[in-house]
């Protein structure tokens, strides 16, 4: 008897297949290129995001799985797309300006190793220093005092809210910065704008009656691939440009720099490395892998075809990609082995300094008072689903909830939870204290795909992933960690539970997930930053 395939492993495998080999694909490597860089590297066809921006996925499995039909209402999608194409328009404009007007330009620095950071992920270390949660304090370990900062305001709204805060932030960095957002020019983004306009007009007329290359396993899915295509110009392309450009003219007058991120292939991101080398061929780029990473996550899931080694033929024929990639799990290792031919390296997770410093940390007499208490620890793209588990949900247990969201989606997902509250459950939600602090003294933790699960097993803390067919599976379900899938099991878990201590999972899968746990992380990165040289 054959073993049912779980309907999300159906999609991707069926996805990627029509990705790999489609007209679409041509068309774009061919005619859409903005400073002769294809778009379709861009596109919300090529970038998979079935994470955030995931509605086309949803979609997708209404018509492949579930054998119904997508209504495309075209006079709509016309109103919305240019709605939101004009908005996003004056907000980059306004944006633009309010930088330029109301940010001091910090001065260029000239220093070899840049360390691209995106402005949410700086934290507070301690109440004299701030670093990039995914870096820690590698960029302080610099020998040669050859580093610096180069920033990314991601989130518009979320700045502009909170940007004293922010600001403060950065004042206690401990190393020379500056803002990438003040070195786009106005005239750019408009040409951008405009390029992007011409390209939608160009697909839509190309494939407006072309059904048959949105064609997937026999099923029409042009209802789905068709406005999604599109709608790859209404914002998709445009930030990914507009960050772009801004890289290529911050370096193109500077000597050759080590341009180290943690943007692997993001959705979206690919752009970077393609405009970083345009600004001098002698540019270095080094990613470095920032989370959990399983082929459920589409954009790590690519194909070898899509790649070359060699760096001047990126951008139209083949997909950009960094020149080193520097990782920490054996998962990752795997999947890179399958279509990544340039070099890539375990070195183990520079975050661990940051952990041992977290671990030292005085917990203050209001957490105390919580315990004992069940950490939620939603990821990106998981939120919807945690929050669907607890609706209706009765706490009849003595612990707290306190919800630790992702930092890029933390306001939203903190309402949404707010909103399910009632007299018997509630959320405590504690903006300032980082999930690591909390997860040590949690009996439980509660999630889906946010590597989390695995830290708190290596914690000898019990830990368990949320999964519905409702939604997308964004772990390895071969994990060592308990799975369950419907309400009434949850339920009824959260009823019975009692702490369980197995200090097994530390000694078995340390290695396979975080590779050593030694110390030297930071040390091996180094090590390589000062070996590397460009092919």
């Amino acid at each position: 008897m054959k073993t049912k395939v779980p309907d999300w492993d159906k999609i991707n495998y069926l996805y990627l297949k029509w990705l790999k080999n489609n007209n679409l694909k041509k068309y774009l490597l061919k005619n859409l290129c903005y400073k002769n860089f294809s778009v379709w590297w861009i596109s919300n066809l090529f970038r998979k995001d079935n994470i955030k921006d995931n509605k086309w996925y949803f979609d997708l499995k209404k018509i492949l799985i579930d054998k119904k039909n997508v209504k495309f209402n075209l006079i709509f999608f016309l109103i919305i797309f240019n709605l939101k194409f004009f908005k996003n328009l004056i907000v980059d404009i306004f944006f633009n300006l309010f930088v330029k007007l109301y940010l001091v330009k910090q001065p260029e620095v000239d220093k070899e190793n840049c360390f691209f950071s995106i402005l949410h992920n700086i934290k507070y270390f301690d109440r004299n220093l701030a670093i990039d949660r995914v870096y820690d304090k590698t960029p302080l370990f610099d020998q040669k005092n050859d580093s610096f900062y180069l920033i990314k305001i991601e989130n518009i709204k979320d700045f502009l809210v909170n940007r004293k805060e922010y600001l403060s932030k950065l004042k206690l960095l401990n190393k020379k910065y500056e803002i990438l957002d003040h070195h786009i020019k106005l005239l750019e983004i408009l040409r951008i704008y405009f390029f992007c306009y011409l390209s939608f007009i160009k697909c839509f007329n190309k494939f407006f009656s072309d059904k048959k290359n949105f064609r997937i396993d026999k099923h029409n899915c042009y209802n789905v691939l068709y406005p999604h295509m599109l709608n790859s110009f209404a914002s998709a392309v445009q930030r990914s440009l507009i960050t772009s450009m801004a890289l290529y003219e911050r370096f193109k007058k500077q000597k050759p720099i080590k341009f180290i991120n943690y943007l692997e292939f993001a959705p979206g991101t690919v752009s970077f490395y393609s405009f970083i080398r345009r600004a001098s061929l002698k540019n270095i780029v080094v990613t470095i892998q920032h989370s959990y990473v399983n082929k459920n996550i589409l954009y790590y899931n690519n194909h070898k075809n899509d790649f070359t080694k060699k760096n001047f033929l990126e951008g139209v024929r083949f997909c950009p990609s960094p020149d080193y990639y520097l990782i920490y799990s054996e998962n990752l290792r795997k999947l890179l082995k399958s279509y990544f031919k340039k070099n890539f390296f375990l070195i183990g997770k520079l975050t661990s300094n940051y952990q041992k410093k977290l671990n030292q940390i005085n917990i203050s007499h209001k957490i105390r008072k919580i315990k004992p208490f069940i950490l939620i620890a939603p990821n990106l793209g998981d939120g919807d689903l945690i929050c669907e588990f607890f609706k209706n949900f009765n706490n009849t247990t003595n612990y707290n909830f306190i919800l630790s969201p992702h930092p890029a989606d933390f306001e939203h997902l903190s309402n949404k939870f707010k909103e399910i509250e009632n007299d018997n459950i509630k959320f405590i939600i504690l903006k300032k204290i980082p999930t690591q602090v909390l997860l040590k003294f949690a009996e439980l933790v509660i999630c889906s795909a946010s590597s989390i699960a695995i830290d708190a097993k290596l914690l000898s803390i019990d830990s368990i992933r949320l999964a519905s067919n409702d939604f997308p599976i964004f772990f390895d379900k071969k994990e060592p960690i308990k799975v369950i899938e419907t309400k009434k099991k949850f339920h009824d878990y959260l009823k019975n539970f009692k702490v369980y201590k197995n200090k097994s999972f530390k000694k078995n899968y340390h290695k396979f997930y975080y590779y050593k746990n030694d110390g030297q992380s930071v040390i091996r990165f180094w090590r390589l930053i000062k070996k590397m040289k460009i092919s």
